[in-house]
């Protein structure tokens, strides 16, 4: 059996790396995550922090995507290069993390913790677009396990410090929501080692300064190191409605129907998470607490993000929480389970059932069947059809567009810039533009890409202006 199931390990671990080089047009990656990474490599350097609609929303992470860009400059290589770099520093590291830190127990439960991991059912697809989410879900991970391994001591080593730090602090710097996971571990630590406050400061000295870099752009650039948290309280330059879109999906009050979905979506993110509330009520009963400390840590975290942003039910969200969650039932499930040689075969079939694996084979399939024959420029207007816009854009010179919508522009001409209202300041006055002094301020912008009709006087030169193309709702326009 064990030599099955490493045997499965491998062949799923082998097919969703094949499966995060299919091409994938998920908006985030083409608005934001890659399109720093392609400005940066391409030294516009101030041009990605201020004109990219959500840069300041991205972390240390997307500086790795930088690699490929400078292999491969920008386009499709780059682009899936960096969907290979999300999937293998989350699910990829992931799972031969858990399977390592467990095997030392159970070889077996280690395999069935990668293959659970590796085959997380909700929102699987979001580690295979180049985004921060599982990153920020592996470095979760990483500083659970370490934690698991160093609160018991009464001091800490050096090292021990130093890594401590480091990953309390990594975790809010590849993504600002990290910082709602990090909280119990980051008091529990300070209760524990009161008597040693120069330890309890080394550590949050480190954090600081690992996550300071992301801090202090944030706020030479718009004014809250924060930001998008606390963004009512702390707004700098953003304009009202960058205020209003991102307290929509930063500060959601709950209600007694989102945190109900919010508590479905964490423990159905496999069917086998049901496991966990086993393995919970099974150690109190034994008395077994320390076996649980991992659970109240990331229960308390829960409990922060419900109160903080309940009414936002993004399952990405919780894949810190999926990814501990693996980590704790395989770590806990001998105290739970009989051993008998028919249990790993009912929880392979557990990790299996909602395994998505024929959705692996579908998309690989369909990749090497549709695509294999075509060129790049055909691949990108088949997968990522707005793309057709930006042949019509003059590459040649420098030029702003204005957009009212997602701009997805990573396949645009290095030489434009899109201008999206709500995230930029510099343009929010075109939602109530009403005078000659905001027209002769629109005059900065080449192009228009808008979804919107709206009845002013921006509009109306827009609307009159000579359109070159309409895809779907959206509609290109070259201002007069």
């Amino acid at each position: 059996m064990k030599r099955s199931l490493f045997v499965i390990f491998g062949i799923i671990f082998l097919l969703k790396t094949l499966e995060s080089f299919v091409i994938y047009g998920h908006v985030d990656a083409i608005n934001y995550h890659i399109v720093i990474a392609k400005y940066l490599s391409n030294g516009l350097w101030t041009e990605a922090w201020t004109t990219i609609p959500g840069s300041l929303m991205s972390g240390f992470f997307e500086f790795l995507y930088v690699i490929p860009h400078y292999i491969f400059d920008y386009g499709l290589k780059a682009h899936v290069s960096s969907q290979f770099l999300h999937y293998f520093f989350s699910l990829g590291i992931g799972s031969i993390l858990v399977f390592n830190s467990i095997k030392n127990k159970d070889k077996v439960y280690a395999a069935l913790a990668g293959i659970s991991l590796l085959t997380i059912a909700k929102g699987s697809s979001f580690f295979l677009y180049a985004k921060n989410d599982g990153p920020l879900a592996l470095s979760i991970l990483l500083l659970y396990i370490f934690f698991e391994r160093v609160r018991v001591k009464d001091s800490l080593s050096k090292k021990e410090l130093i890594t401590l730090g480091f990953l309390l602090g990594l975790a809010p710097a590849i993504k600002g929501s990290g910082i709602l996971y990090i909280i119990p571990i980051a008091l529990t630590f300070t209760y524990l080692h009161l008597k040693k406050p120069l330890q309890v400061l080394s550590v949050a000295l480190i954090s600081l300064l690992t996550w300071g870099p992301i801090l202090f752009r944030n706020y030479y650039y718009i004014g809250n190191p924060l930001f998008p948290g606390l963004i009512e309280q702390i707004p700098g330059s953003a304009s009202q409605a960058m205020i209003d879109y991102y307290s929509h999906h930063m500060s959601s009050k709950p209600t007694f129907v989102s945190i109900m979905m919010n508590i479905k979506s964490l423990f159905l993110g496999k069917v086998i998470f049901l496991l966990s509330l086993v393995c919970f009520v099974k150690n109190i009963i034994d008395k077994r607490n320390d076996s649980n400390k991992v659970m109240y840590f990331l229960l308390s975290s829960f409990v922060i993000m419900m109160f903080l942003n309940g009414g936002v039910t993004a399952v990405r969200f919780l894949f810190p929480a999926y990814f501990v969650l693996v980590y704790y039932i395989f770590s806990n499930i001998n105290n739970v389970l009989p051993k008998k040689s028919y249990v790993p075969i009912i929880l392979l079939i557990l990790c299996l059932v909602d395994s998505k694996i024929d959705k692996s084979f579908s998309r690989i399939k369909k990749m090497t069947k549709n695509y294999i024959n075509l060129s790049e420029d055909e691949v990108i207007k088949k997968v990522i059809p707005l793309t057709a816009f930006w042949k019509h854009i003059d590459p040649s010179s420098k030029s702003l567009l204005y957009s009212d919508n997602l701009s997805q522009q990573y396949y645009a001409p290095l030489n434009m810039r899109v201008i999206q209202y709500q995230h930029n300041p510099a343009a929010y006055f075109t939602k109530s533009c009403s005078s000659d002094e905001n027209l002769e301020e629109f005059k900065m912008f080449k192009y228009a890409l808008i979804r919107a009709d709206i009845d002013n006087p921006c509009y109306s030169l827009i609307l009159n202006s000579q359109k070159l193309s309409t895809i779907n709702e959206y509609s290109l326009y070259k201002l007069r």
